[in-house]
């Protein structure tokens, strides 16, 4: 046992010192009103992003929290029911030169259990 949790202590505290970044929390509050619906809505977008060398891998969800024309304004309360709940977004991106990245990308519904679509591309920047 003690040398399992041994284990894990080095992995957690070594985990930051191979990566050039690390690994990153963050999160948006994006919040919206539609004039011309008279409509509101608040979504919630945690991310967590880990960084090595030039290689960036991100986990992202968008989550309503708020939505005026729902029976039940407070949705990010239902967030775990069944047909409320979130995609997951999921990225890698790689930095081949300053002017060149390569993406992937792809979605899991946690709902319909299915994946999504996935994407690759490259982004030329000058």
């Amino acid at each position: 046992m003690k040398t399992s949790i041994l284990a894990a202590a080095v992995v957690v505290a070594g985990t930051p010192l191979l990566a050039e970044d690390g690994l990153n929390f963050g999160g948006e509050v994006k919040s919206l009103y539609n004039v011309d619906k008279s409509t509101t809505s608040v979504t919630v977008k945690p991310s967590a992003t880990y960084g090595i060398g030039k290689t960036e891998l991100e986990v992202s969800s968008v989550i309503s929290a708020f939505d005026s024309t729902a029976a039940d304004n407070m949705t990010l309360f239902n967030t775990l029911e069944k047909g409320s709940r979130p995609t997951i977004d999921l990225s890698a991106t790689y930095n081949w030169t300053d002017s060149l990245e390569l993406e992937a990308k792809s979605s899991w519904d946690v709902d319909a259990a299915a994946r999504g679509d996935i994407t690759i591309g490259a982004t030329f920047n000058f």
